[in-house]
C-alpha cells in the first residue's frame, strides 16, 4: 500500500492540528489545577498568620495571668504582722473532722488537693478559656481574679486571723498536717494571718462560674475540686467554715460587678 505526496500531506497536517488541539486542553486543564492549589497555598499563608497571632495573643494573656499571681503572692508578705490577731471562730469543725477522718492518707490526700488543685483552678481555668478562644471571658476572668485578691489583701491587712492550726492564735489541739508532710508549701502562704476570707475558696469558684459558660462536663469536674479544696483546707486547719463562706462573697461580688459592669464598656 502506497501513499501519495499529497495524503502524507494531509495526514501529517491532521497530527498536528490534533497536537494543537491536544496541547490547548491539557494547557487549559494546567491553569484550571493551579487555580485551587494558589487557593490553598493562600489559605495556608493565612492560617500561618492567623495561628501566629492568637499564639501571640496567648502568651501575652498567659504572661498576665501568671504576673498577677506572682504579685499577689509575694505582695501580702509585706503586710506588717499583727501583734494580736483577730480572736479565732471557734474551730470544732477542723477538730472534728482531724478526729473522726484523720490518717496517714487522708492527710496526704487533702495536701495534694489543696496545693495542686489551687494551681489547677486558676492556670487551669486560664488555658482552658485560651483553648476556647473566650478572649473576652479569659480578660474578665483575670479582672475578677484581681479584684478578689485585692479585696482580700485589704481585708487580711484590716482583720488579720490566724489560721486554726496556728500554734499561737489557732485553736488548740489542731494538728499542723502541712508541717509534716509537705512542710516547704508553708514559704507559699502569702500572708501569716490570712485566714479570713479564704481565697482558695474565693478563686475555685470564680473558675467554675467562668468554666460554666462552655462545658457542663467542665463545671461538674470544676465544681467537685472546689468542694475537695474547701474539704482540705478545713481538714488541714487552714481556714474555718467562715471563711470559706466569706470566700464566695469575694468571688461572687467582683464576678457580678466585671460581667455586668465593667466588662460590658470595656
Amino acid at each position: 500500500m502506497t501513499f501519495s505526496h499529497p495524503a502524507i500531506c494531509g495526514i501529517c497536517w491532521e497530527a498536528l492540528k490534533f497536537a494543537e488541539v491536544v496541547r490547548a486542553h491539557t494547557k487549559a486543564a494546567a491553569s484550571f489545577a493551579k487555580v485551587p492549589l494558589r487557593r490553598q497555598e493562600h489559605v495556608m499563608v493565612h492560617q500561618r498568620a492567623t495561628w501566629g497571632a492568637q499564639m501571640e495573643r496567648w502568651m501575652k494573656l498567659s504572661l498576665l495571668l501568671v504576673l498577677a499571681t506572682l504579685t499577689y503572692l509575694g505582695f501580702p508578705k509585706l503586710l506588717p504582722e499583727a501583734s494580736t490577731p483577730s480572736e479565732p471562730f471557734g474551730g470544732e469543725e477542723v477538730l472534728f473532722l482531724q478526729r473522726n477522718l484523720s490518717s496517714q492518707a487522708m492527710d496526704w490526700f487533702t495536701v495534694i488537693v489543696y496545693t495542686v488543685g489551687y494551681i489547677v483552678v486558676i492556670y487551669g481555668t486560664g488555658g482552658f478559656l485560651l483553648w476556647k478562644r473566650d478572649y473576652n471571658g479569659f480578660t474578665n476572668f483575670l479582672l475578677v481574679f484581681v479584684l478578689s485578691q485585692t479585696l482580700g489583701v485589704i481585708t487580711w491587712a484590716l482583720y488579720p486571723v490566724a489560721p486554726p492550726r496556728n500554734p499561737l492564735f489557732g485553736v488548740e489541739g489542731v494538728r499542723g498536717i502541712r508541717e509534716s508532710t509537705l512542710g516547704f508549701t508553708l514559704s507559699f502562704d502569702p500572708y501569716i494571718y490570712g485566714a479570713f476570707p479564704s481565697l482558695h475558696a474565693a478563686n475555685g469558684l470564680t473558675a467554675a462560674l467562668f468554666v460554666r459558660r462552655h462545658d457542663k462536663t467542665a463545671t461538674m469536674a470544676w465544681l467537685c475540686l472546689w468542694a475537695l479544696i474547701i474539704f482540705s483546707m478545713i481538714y488541714l486547719g487552714e481556714h474555718y467554715w467562715q471563711d470559706a463562706l466569706a470566700g464566695c462573697f469575694y468571688s461572687i461580688g467582683p464576678y457580678l460587678l466585671v460581667t455586668r459592669v465593667v466588662g460590658k464598656r470595656l
